[in-house]
């Protein structure tokens, strides 16, 4: 029988683990030169991650920083895409849901691409602008935001 998820706080020691994540997600989710972004991002401000485990093996990762007056940006969600289809997007958008509402968040900026805007908008959000080759060679940048 396969564990549930947990979504814990990042933790240095899950770094290997995390990158791979990020591997696994790109070409298809993020474009491959952004790797270098998100290790700096592990590095500089990995107090706003969290990520899910199941097990002994990471298969989802996220954060919610702070924009500042009421407002939040979710980062670097990602999910294993051997687990798509099992519910970890729904469990991840939750969790964002109620750490917006714990710290007094209305508003969450989404900086996703063309391949994730429709699940985002399952849950609620505008499209605000789209950005050809925004994220690199055919990753569209599209900005959107999320009314909690």
């Amino acid at each position: 029988m396969e564990r549930a998820p947990v979504i814990k706080p990042y933790e240095d020691k899950c770094r290997a683990q995390v990158l791979r994540l990020f591997d696994a997600n790109a070409p298809a989710f993020f474009h491959p030169g952004e790797r270098g972004v998100f290790e700096r991002f592990l590095t500089e401000r990995a107090s706003i991650y969290r990520l899910v485990h199941r097990g002994s093996v990471i298969v989802g990762a996220f954060g919610l920083g702070d924009e500042g007056l009421g407002r939040g940006r979710i980062v670097w969600f990602m999910a294993d895409p051997s687990h798509h289809g099992q519910g970890l997007g729904r469990l991840m958008i939750e969790a964002v849901r109620r750490e917006a509402e714990e710290r007094c968040v209305s508003t969450i900026d989404i900086s996703a691409s063309h391949i994730s805007e429709d699940f985002y908008a399952y849950f609620g959000a505008k499209t605000l602008s789209w950005t050809d080759h925004g994220w690199g060679q055919d990753m569209h940048r599209v900005d959107m935001i999320w009314e909690i």
